[in-house]
């Protein structure tokens, strides 16, 4: 959330553009004057979009990311934003338990008090980049690769 959306409890407009610290939002128009969807209410009445969350959808079932359960006592869910699910971040799994909310008219019927818990990082999520690294860094040691002692992302391997 950027300050300007806890001052006004709304996003950043065209109208009211204003960047804070390194985060700057700037809608880009396409060619016939038409920017992306900000909101999926936004997004749903426009049929490229739609077909793209079906895809997403899809992608995210095939790839196995998450479960379908009951919130545990105790725990919150994550909102849900559309996310690019072709990322490197998508095949991170992850340690820790993360709940989100079904996605809006992805409810599956009759469950729609149930929550989704995530076995696999999705790109946006701030455990993705760990998820991803430790499934790399499991990948690079597996191929016999070590960490250089001084630059923890960078890996070595010597021959002989």
């Amino acid at each position: 959330m950027t300050p300007q959306e806890a001052w006004s409890g709304r996003k950043p407009s065209v109208d009211n553009f204003k960047v804070f610290g390194c985060i700057a939002y700037a809608h880009i128009l396409d060619k016939q004057g038409h920017s992306d969807p900000i909101t999926y209410d936004e997004a749903v009445k426009v049929k490229k979009w739609r077909e793209a969350m079906d895809n997403e959808i899809k992608s995210i079932e095939k790839n196995h990311t998450w479960e379908l359960t009951n919130l545990p006592k105790g725990k919150k869910t994550n909102g849900v934003k559309w996310l690019d699910v072709k990322s490197a971040f998508l095949h991170g799994n992850l340690q820790e338990e993360v709940y989100i909310d079904q996605p809006p008219a992805y409810e599956k019927k009759g469950e729609k008090e149930k929550v989704y818990r995530l076995k696999k990082a999705l790109y946006g999520l701030k455990q993705a980049p760990r998820a991803w690294y430790s499934c790399i860094d499991a990948q690079f040691t597996k191929l016999g690769f070590y960490k250089c002692p001084f630059e923890h992302t960078l890996y070595v391997k010597t021959e002989g």
